[in-house]
Parts: C-alpha cells; structure tokens; sequence
C-alpha cells in the first residue's frame, strides 16, 4: 500500500535565509567585478601612458643620442674633447666649434616654465667611410644615409681621427674645419647595415671633395700651393656638418597651452647647407631636468598623456 505523499514548501524563515546568502554572493560578485574593472581601467591607463611615452621618448632619443657625434673640438687639450663641458652662461651664445665635442649649455627657462633650455650639438645627417679606391677617379663607400642634395652636401673630413682644418690663414682661422661637398654619389641614404665581408661597400662616388669655406695646402715637388679641393684617401670618413639641438618647453596653443618639450635645430653648415628644423612639440610634460654626471647627462622628465595620465622617465646620454 502506497501512503499518499505530503507536499510541503519552503519556511519564511528558510526564504530569509536563502536571499541573505543571494545578496552576500551577488554583492561579492559585484565587488569582484568593481575591482576587476578599476584594475582592468588602471592597468589600461598605463598601458597607454606607457605607449605614449614610448613614442615620444623615440624623438627625445634620436635627437639627444647623436650628442657629440662629429662636432669638432676647439680646445688645444685633447683629452678635454671627450669630457663633458657644462655652459651655464645666459648672456653668451653657444660657442662654435664648442671647447669641447661634449658641449652642453643649460641655462634657466624663466619664472613659470617647469624645463631649463638645453642646447647641444650633434650630427644628424649621414656619413660615410672610404673602404677603398675603386679608380683613379672613385672610391667605393661603406655609406650610412649619405646625401648630397642641396641641404645635406656639408661634411667634415676625418682623417686618422683628426679633422681637417682650413689651412690658408688669408681665408679665416685655421682651427676653423673646412665644409667640403661630394659629387657623383651612387646613391642617396644608402642603408649599411647591408654591408658584409661579402659585400664591403655599398656605395660609389668622385674621390675629390670641393672645400666651401677653406683650403688645404698642395704639393707639387718642393713647391707647394693652397686648393679647394682635396682626394679621400683610404680610411677616411665624412660626417655631416652637425646642428645645434635646443631643447626647451612652451606651451602649446595646440593642446590647451599645456607645457610641451619643444626641440628646434639650427644647421652649423649655413649658409652653404640648411637643414635646420622649425620648433616641433615632442612631448606634454610635467617637469624636465638635465642633470651633468660623469661622462654624460641625466633627462629626468614626468610625462603626461592626452588623458592626464603621468608617468615618470630617465634617460643617460653620454659617450
């Protein structure tokens, strides 16, 4: 015999019971998911400060790495070439060629401004080394962006890691290093990196360069003259006459007058070359500092992004 079945359902007391512990799991759940979210949004934020930095730090490096490289040294010591030179005068403008290739000249950016103006030099075109002479007439080059188009056709001539100076004294002084342009290069921004013991050189052009703003002495026997042209030799190297770098921040019109580091460049090789660069904003920031140290200099900078975001840098440059 089957007893009948009696229905029961749940207690008032078992309903409380069971929303209590609803409302405990959902309000944890939704806590979890406040977290996960703001961590998630946070994380998102310096992702993104972190990227923008990445791309602005890219322009502050390009220009801030080729410090010192192929500016010529008017100093009588050697050794105080490759030292740092720290400049602080505001009342004088940066010394050329500097007293030392490491120049550097920080002075003050005026009440209000959170950056010092910075000026350095460097070398920011291409350059060029003779791997050997492939005629009377040419010489074969292992080319890194060599270019003589009309902007860029200004080099100094290293020669066993000395530069070659203006040697007639009736045409200016003779620390001063000649200017000289190429001709008949095979090709424009030749990238070396393809360059191999297979392959040595990849480039050609004229082995004479035209002097612009001196002359080198000749000799014919016992007799000797003044030139504006001279014949590379092997192991010679061609460096683009270097610009002077300013670094400083402005605000910018563009984003609200915020602060931005602005750099700007006036070509050295004027007015025979000139590839100076008009101000161009690199980066929104906070604070920027130049810090001499030993062999180099330290940029500390708080860098902002278009979401207000910060972030904080430091870079060393040196040699």
């Amino acid at each position: 015999m089957q007893l009948p079945m009696k229905n029961k359902g749940f207690s008032i007391t078992e309903l409380m019971v069971a929303m209590a512990v609803s409302l405990i799991i959902v309000g944890a759940a939704y806590y979890v998911y406040k977290d996960t979210i703001q961590s998630f949004a946070l994380q998102r934020n310096i992702t993104s400060v972190k990227e923008a930095t990445k791309q602005t730090l890219m322009g502050l490096d390009w220009f801030s790495e080729n410090w010192g490289y192929g500016v010529p040294c008017n100093n009588s010591n050697v050794e105080q070439c490759n030292q740092v030179y720290v400049d602080t005068n505001p009342n004088q403008p940066p010394p050329f060629p500097p007293p030392s290739s490491l120049y550097v000249k920080i002075v003050s950016g005026g009440s209000g401004n959170p950056c010092p103006s910075v000026y350095f030099y460097g070398s920011l075109g291409g350059e060029g080394f003779v791997q050997s002479l492939a005629s009377t007439n040419t010489v074969n080059m292992v080319s890194c962006r060599l270019n003589d188009s009309a902007d860029q056709n200004c080099y100094y001539l290293w020669r066993g890691a000395q530069i070659i100076n203006n040697q007639n004294p009736q045409l200016g002084s003779t620390s001063q290093p000649i200017m000289f342009s190429i001709s008949g290069l095979s090709t424009n921004d030749a990238y070396c990196g393809n360059v191999s013991v297979s392959n040595p050189y990849n480039a050609s052009m004229s082995n004479v360069v035209n002097a612009l703003n001196g002359q080198v002495i000749v000799y014919n026997g016992p007799n000797q003259a003044y030139s504006s042209i001279e014949l590379l030799q092997n192991g010679d190297l061609l460096i683009r006459v270097p610009q002077l770098i300013h670094m400083y921040c402005a605000q910018n019109p563009q984003d609200n007058n915020n602060w931005w580091l602005y750099v700007s460049t006036q070509d050295m090789a004027a007015p025979y070359c000139n590839a100076s660069m008009v101000p161009i904003p690199v980066m929104r920031v906070r604070s920027f500092s130049v810090t001499p140290v030993s062999n180099g200099i330290q940029v500390n900078a708080t860098v902002i992004n278009a979401h207000g975001d910060t972030i904080s840098v430091q870079r060393f440059y040196g040699k």
